[in-house]
Protein backbone atom coordinates (compact mmCIF):
# COMPACT_ATOMS: atom_id res chain seq x y z
CA UNK A 1 0.00 0.00 0.00
CA UNK A 2 3.13 2.52 1.04
CA UNK A 3 4.60 1.40 -2.07
CA UNK A 4 1.41 1.83 -4.25
CA UNK A 5 1.25 5.41 -2.99
CA UNK A 6 5.09 6.55 -3.22
CA UNK A 7 4.78 5.36 -7.26
CA UNK A 8 2.05 8.33 -7.19
CA UNK A 9 3.76 10.53 -5.96
CA UNK A 10 2.24 11.02 -2.42
CA UNK A 11 4.73 12.45 0.22
CA UNK A 12 4.73 11.58 3.91
CA UNK A 13 2.51 14.31 5.12
CA UNK A 14 -0.32 13.46 2.53
CA UNK A 15 0.28 9.79 3.69
CA UNK A 16 -0.44 10.85 7.03
CA UNK A 17 -3.26 13.32 6.41
CA UNK A 18 -4.58 9.78 4.06
CA UNK A 19 -4.31 8.09 7.33
CA UNK A 20 -6.69 10.67 9.24
CA UNK A 21 -8.99 10.67 7.00
CA UNK A 22 -9.53 6.69 6.75
CA UNK A 23 -9.03 6.60 10.87
CA UNK A 24 -11.90 9.54 10.71
CA UNK A 25 -14.07 7.66 8.63
CA UNK A 26 -13.79 4.64 10.62
CA UNK A 27 -14.68 6.26 13.72
CA UNK A 28 -17.77 7.61 12.61
CA UNK A 29 -18.87 4.10 11.68
CA UNK A 30 -17.50 2.74 14.70
CA UNK A 31 -16.93 3.95 18.05
CA UNK A 32 -14.64 1.72 19.19
CA UNK A 33 -12.24 1.51 16.45
CA UNK A 34 -10.02 3.27 18.45
CA UNK A 35 -9.04 -0.34 20.09
CA UNK A 36 -9.10 -2.45 16.74
CA UNK A 37 -7.35 0.47 14.40
CA UNK A 38 -6.34 -1.29 11.31
CA UNK A 39 -2.95 -2.66 11.01
CA UNK A 40 -2.27 -1.03 7.56
CA UNK A 41 -2.58 2.21 9.08
CA UNK A 42 0.40 0.61 12.08
CA UNK A 43 2.38 -0.82 9.36
CA UNK A 44 1.94 2.47 6.87
CA UNK A 45 3.22 4.76 9.35
CA UNK A 46 5.80 2.48 10.95
CA UNK A 47 7.27 2.51 7.33
CA UNK A 48 7.31 6.72 7.14
CA UNK A 49 9.16 6.07 10.64
CA UNK A 50 6.48 7.75 12.36
CA UNK A 51 5.94 7.69 15.89
CA UNK A 52 2.78 5.98 16.40
CA UNK A 53 2.34 7.47 20.29
CA UNK A 54 2.21 10.73 18.20
CA UNK A 55 0.29 9.60 15.58
CA UNK A 56 -2.72 8.54 17.87
CA UNK A 57 -2.35 11.68 19.86
CA UNK A 58 -3.12 13.30 16.73
CA UNK A 59 -6.16 11.39 15.80
CA UNK A 60 -7.18 11.81 19.09
CA UNK A 61 -7.01 15.44 19.63
CA UNK A 62 -9.72 17.33 18.82
CA UNK A 63 -9.58 19.65 15.58
CA UNK A 64 -9.49 23.47 16.70
CA UNK A 65 -6.28 21.90 18.88
CA UNK A 66 -4.89 20.78 15.61
CA UNK A 67 -3.76 23.81 13.66
CA UNK A 68 -6.20 21.81 10.68
CA UNK A 69 -9.60 22.06 9.63
CA UNK A 70 -11.30 18.98 8.43
CA UNK A 71 -14.01 19.40 6.04
CA UNK A 72 -16.71 17.05 5.00
CA UNK A 73 -19.02 17.47 1.92
CA UNK A 74 -22.41 15.75 1.88
CA UNK A 75 -22.59 15.88 -2.26
CA UNK A 76 -25.79 16.62 -3.77
CA UNK A 77 -27.29 18.70 -6.53
CA UNK A 78 -28.34 21.55 -4.17
CA UNK A 79 -25.92 22.54 -1.66
CA UNK A 80 -26.16 24.80 0.97
CA UNK A 81 -23.01 26.43 2.88
CA UNK A 82 -22.06 29.31 4.88
CA UNK A 83 -22.53 32.75 3.47
CA UNK A 84 -19.41 33.90 4.87
CA UNK A 85 -16.72 31.67 3.42
CA UNK A 86 -18.99 29.05 1.04
CA UNK A 87 -18.18 26.01 3.29
CA UNK A 88 -20.57 23.43 2.79
CA UNK A 89 -23.24 22.52 5.72
CA UNK A 90 -25.68 20.56 3.94
CA UNK A 91 -27.72 19.58 1.01
CA UNK A 92 -31.64 19.76 -0.11
CA UNK A 93 -32.04 15.83 0.75
CA UNK A 94 -31.63 16.97 4.75
CA UNK A 95 -34.01 19.63 3.96
CA UNK A 96 -37.00 18.88 6.38
CA UNK A 97 -39.02 21.76 6.74
CA UNK A 98 -38.71 25.86 5.09
CA UNK A 99 -41.44 26.85 7.70
CA UNK A 100 -39.42 28.31 10.66
CA UNK A 101 -38.35 31.69 11.80
CA UNK A 102 -34.75 32.59 13.48
CA UNK A 103 -33.49 35.75 14.42
CA UNK A 104 -32.98 37.01 11.00
CA UNK A 105 -36.21 35.77 9.38
CA UNK A 106 -36.75 33.11 7.61
CA UNK A 107 -35.29 29.79 8.73
CA UNK A 108 -34.76 26.41 7.85
CA UNK A 109 -35.06 23.19 9.50
CA UNK A 110 -32.34 20.03 8.48
CA UNK A 111 -31.97 16.99 9.81
CA UNK A 112 -27.98 16.59 9.47
CA UNK A 113 -25.17 19.30 9.05
CA UNK A 114 -21.31 19.28 9.07
CA UNK A 115 -18.44 21.38 9.37
CA UNK A 116 -19.93 22.98 12.15
CA UNK A 117 -19.19 23.81 15.86
CA UNK A 118 -21.27 23.75 18.96
CA UNK A 119 -22.02 26.13 21.94
CA UNK A 120 -22.86 24.06 25.51
CA UNK A 121 -26.79 23.79 25.96
CA UNK A 122 -28.89 26.55 26.66
CA UNK A 123 -32.71 26.64 27.96
CA UNK A 124 -34.68 29.34 25.44
CA UNK A 125 -38.14 30.18 25.87
CA UNK A 126 -39.38 30.04 21.73
CA UNK A 127 -42.69 30.42 19.54
CA UNK A 128 -43.39 26.97 20.61
CA UNK A 129 -42.29 26.75 24.01
CA UNK A 130 -39.64 25.73 25.83
CA UNK A 131 -36.11 24.20 24.24
CA UNK A 132 -32.83 23.46 25.14
CA UNK A 133 -30.43 24.21 22.25
CA UNK A 134 -27.10 24.41 21.00
CA UNK A 135 -25.83 27.29 18.99
CA UNK A 136 -24.12 26.45 15.42
CA UNK A 137 -21.54 27.92 13.78
CA UNK A 138 -19.13 27.68 10.50
CA UNK A 139 -16.35 25.39 11.60
CA UNK A 140 -14.02 26.96 9.20
CA UNK A 141 -14.52 31.06 9.82
CA UNK A 142 -16.98 30.84 13.22
CA UNK A 143 -20.30 32.55 11.95
CA UNK A 144 -22.94 32.12 13.45
CA UNK A 145 -25.23 29.74 11.37
CA UNK A 146 -28.30 29.29 13.61
CA UNK A 147 -29.34 26.09 16.33
CA UNK A 148 -29.90 22.46 17.22
CA UNK A 149 -32.53 21.78 19.02
CA UNK A 150 -31.34 18.95 21.82
CA UNK A 151 -34.60 18.55 23.87
CA UNK A 152 -37.86 19.92 23.16
CA UNK A 153 -40.10 20.07 26.58
CA UNK A 154 -43.92 19.94 24.22
CA UNK A 155 -44.61 16.36 22.93
CA UNK A 156 -45.82 17.80 19.96
CA UNK A 157 -42.51 19.70 19.29
CA UNK A 158 -40.00 16.47 19.96
CA UNK A 159 -39.95 15.87 16.13
CA UNK A 160 -37.13 18.67 16.26
CA UNK A 161 -34.98 17.29 18.74
CA UNK A 162 -31.00 16.40 17.17
CA UNK A 163 -32.12 18.72 13.88
CA UNK A 164 -30.50 21.97 13.18
CA UNK A 165 -32.20 25.29 12.21
CA UNK A 166 -29.98 27.13 10.02
CA UNK A 167 -31.49 31.27 9.49
CA UNK A 168 -31.73 31.51 5.61
CA UNK A 169 -29.60 35.24 5.94
CA UNK A 170 -26.84 33.03 7.11
CA UNK A 171 -26.12 30.49 4.52
CA UNK A 172 -26.25 30.17 0.57
CA UNK A 173 -27.65 27.55 -1.86
CA UNK A 174 -26.03 26.65 -5.19
CA UNK A 175 -26.17 24.09 -7.27
CA UNK A 176 -24.09 21.15 -6.34
CA UNK A 177 -22.78 17.83 -8.14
Amino acid sequence: FYEYLKSNDFDDDEIIDLCYILFQINLNKNFHCIFNISNIFIDLLKYINYDIDTMMNWLLTPETDMGRIFLEHLGGQRIFSCAHCDTPLTNRNELVSTRFTGATGRAFLFSRIVNTKQSPVQERIMLTGRHFVRDISCKKCDAKLGWMYEFATEESQRYKEGRVILERALINETVGF
